[in-house]
């Protein structure tokens, strides 16, 4: 009876610790893909950046795109601290804000200059229809001095 007891115990204990274990390993594995995580945005947003300074409304923003080099290089060295993950994260998601007010600015400005097109090309169309219609009355004019 009691060595069934013990081995009870034995395995009681060891699934005690195993499930510790786990969870320490879970936790390990956890922080992990969290470091991987924060390495793949750091990169992808790196890419964005560069790529975006290299866009024709580039100096307007160079304001935004100098804070975002910044929110990013604060990303960069809390990256190598563990112990301030969640304000990396939050330093990620400053880094993502600008950069979406960067891609809106240069979208306001994309639109704004095809407007700028169109009205062109209505205003170009608009002048030829002008064209046409002064032509036309005249002729009419002619026609009409004629009888």
């Amino acid at each position: 009876m009691k060595t069934r007891t013990l081995v009870a115990g034995a395995l009681l204990a060891c699934a005690a610790l195993g499930g510790a274990g786990c969870a320490g390993a879970s936790a390990r594995d956890e922080a992990v893909t969290r470091q991987r995580s924060a390495d793949d945005r750091i990169q992808s947003y790196t890419t964005v950046l560069r790529a975006l300074r290299e866009a024709p409304w580039s100096r307007e923003a160079s304001l935004e795109l100098d804070r975002a080099q910044v929110w990013l290089q604060r990303a960069e060295t809390l990256r190598l601290d563990p112990d301030k993950a969640d304000l990396l994260a939050l330093t990620l998601e400053a880094v993502e804000g600008q950069l979406v007010q960067i891609k809106a600015l240069y979208a306001r400005r994309e639109a704004e200059a095809s407007l700028e097109r169109t009205r062109q090309t209505y205003e170009g169309n608009m002048n030829q229809i002008n064209t046409l219609r002064d032509q036309n009355e005249a002729i009419l004019q002619q026609q009409e001095g004629a009888r």
